[in-house]
């Protein structure tokens, strides 16, 4: 399904001659990152591709095999001019790797990883089952660290969160959790294009987990937005430290009080206060 997602995948008119990088465009790629997985209720939950098959910003790191009604959907973000960039959303470098026993033999070949650099803001949250049931995506999140200025709203505007992966979550809490780290600040200032190693002063986790769950910091990074639709947002997990911090997606984020026509209205207006205050920071996403 898979076995060929790097170099140039040629296509007529406008593709002709673009950049393919593990299923994503190039040209268009702040938007075909927001691609998402939908799961019906009582059918299998997504998981990870093993063996690897592509970075996780990529549709194809998540595991459809099976082709059965029970499979979990990716649906892919086709916004067109509808979607507008983030001005704190910007892409430094993006890449995939061939394999070995591809190089050399093949023009587009199976990719064995992949890197995306970015620049942007992060907000530190925690991931819950979403209070509505009605929701199609089953999750949200709530920031881990309160706001005196925070707008109260329904449950229904909870925005949703479309999970990569599979995890266990509790019910949503009426108070947010107590910030634990420092949140929602520079991490290093203006790392961006230095390729020599910089010292990093930055407060660890308390636990380190592979498992997802709701005592799990995961960071909601800004992409953009649909014109009268909503915030659309990557939903990262810390994974390692090199020359920059390093993610991995588990799960995408679109907020949906845009589109009942509040444009500046509970959790839509507490985010993008933190999104205002928050500093930018170059990260990598594998």
């Amino acid at each position: 399904m898979a076995s060929r997602f790097s170099g140039y995948f040629l296509l007529p008119n406008s593709y002709i001659g673009q950049r393919y990088l593990a299923g994503l465009w190039m040209r268009n790629l702040p938007s075909d990152l927001c691609w998402w997985v939908k799961v019906i209720e009582g059918h299998c939950v997504p998981s990870r591709a093993e063996p690897y098959r592509a970075p996780t910003w990529s549709w194809a790191s998540v595991d459809f095999d099976g082709e059965s009604p029970c499979s979990p959907v990716a649906y892919h973000s086709n916004f067109g001019k509808k979607f507008e960039q983030s001005k704190n959303f910007r892409i430094r470098r993006a890449e995939t790797q061939l394999a070995t026993s591809d190089v050399g033999k093949y023009t587009y070949g199976s990719v064995c990883g992949g890197l995306l650099r970015i620049k942007g803001i992060l907000i530190a949250a925690q991931i819950f089952i979403h209070p509505y049931l009605e929701a199609d995506a089953r999750h949200t999140i709530q920031f881990l660290e309160a706001d005196a200025l925070d707008d109260d709203y329904y449950p229904c505007f909870w925005p949703n969160v479309y999970l990569d992966v599979q995890g266990s979550f509790k019910p949503i809490t009426n108070e947010p959790s107590p910030a634990v780290n420092v949140l929602d600040l520079p991490i290093a200032g203006d790392l961006e294009d230095k390729e020599a190693l910089v010292s990093v002063d930055v407060v660890e986790d308390q636990v380190q987990e592979d498992f997802l769950c709701s005592s799990t910091k995961v960071w909601i990074c800004l992409v953009g937005n649909i014109v009268n639709g909503g915030l659309c947002a990557l939903i990262l997990k810390e994974r390692e430290k090199a020359n920059f911090r390093r993610f991995e997606r588990v799960g995408y984020l679109h907020n949906r009080v845009r589109a009942f026509g509040f444009q500046s209205y509970g959790w839509h207006n507490n985010f993008m206060r933190r999104v205002e205050r928050a500093g930018e920071t170059t990260v990598e996403i594998l």
